[in-house]
């Protein structure tokens, strides 16, 4: 079995790795999450940042973009430490 290779790669988008990646509703935009906990707004089209926002003290775990245009991301630590 094989694989198409990639359109495009975007290596090195986050210093420690990305962690969590979603496109906007209209596929104009995506939303990218790195280990370190930041997230980055990206032009789809020509692949430029448009911000950046740091709002996780652990890696981004997941990101889901909101019609509105807002988005809403989670992050810590897994496995998350037990419960006693």
């Amino acid at each position: 079995m094989s694989a198409a290779p990639p359109d495009r790669v975007l290596a090195g988008i986050h210093e420690f790795g990305t962690t969590a990646l979603a496109y906007t509703p209209d596929g104009g935009q995506f939303i990218s999450g790195g280990f370190r906990g930041e997230l980055r707004v990206w032009d789809a089209a020509t692949l430029r940042p448009f911000g950046e926002y740091h709002g996780h003290r652990r890696a981004v775990r997941a990101i889901l973009p909101l019609a509105s245009g807002d988005f809403v991301s989670g992050g810590g630590r897994w496995p998350p430490d037990p419960v006693a």
